[in-house]
């Protein structure tokens, strides 16, 4: 579980993005990460999901532009 938390975190900090609105939106549950920092259990149809959102929606890249 120490895996997930370290990359949610990763991509948030990437994304400039707070650990309650990455829960919100990737776990409909804002308060998803903190349960997890607490031992809280994660199934393996979540962690999944939490992935695959991640995977979709990939933090933009340091200095890219749009209209490239």
């Amino acid at each position: 579980m120490k895996q997930l938390i370290d990359d949610i975190k990763q991509y948030c900090a990437e994304r400039e993005m707070s650990l309650s609105t990455f829960g919100f939106h990737a776990a409909k549950d804002g308060k998803f990460v903190a349960r997890l920092e607490k031992g809280g259990r994660c199934w393996p149809e979540t962690e999944a999901a939490v992935r695959a959102f991640m995977a979709q929606n990939p933090p933009e890249k340091m200095g890219s532009n749009a209209h490239d």
